[in-house]
């Protein structure tokens, strides 16, 4: 459940970032579970320790080191939304990367990029 509540924080927030768009080309699923993974620890970790509104910034630095786009990360969102099954796989195999991750490696995933 509280993944869940971190998903949805996670994409108002994107809603909330302004970029320029380069193409609406999708992502492989590689880059987008490291990209989702990453924006979900950083939501976390921004909400408990900056409630400011600051928050924006680090979602785009995280967009940038993975030589991403938000609007390429919205239409890999499409594809996956519109197959449930698809989605499942993809959310399971979030859900493992977090719960698998040691407490160093959260941390160093923290820095600023």
């Amino acid at each position: 459940m509280r993944i869940r509540v971190l998903l949805i924080t996670t994409l108002l927030a994107l809603g909330s970032c302004q970029t320029h768009t380069r193409s609406n080309t999708t992502l492989d699923r590689e880059s987008f579970l490291q990209i989702y993974v990453h924006l979900l620890q950083e939501e976390s970790r921004t909400k408990s320790t900056r409630p400011d509104s600051s928050d924006v910034v680090p979602i785009q630095r995280i967009f940038e080191t993975y030589g991403a786009t938000i609007e390429e990360f919205r239409a890999t969102m499409k594809v996956y939304n519109s197959d449930i099954r698809q989605w499942k796989d993809f959310y399971e195999e979030v859900v493992r990367r977090l719960e698998e991750r040691t407490p160093s490696e959260v941390k160093g995933s923290f820095q600023k990029h």
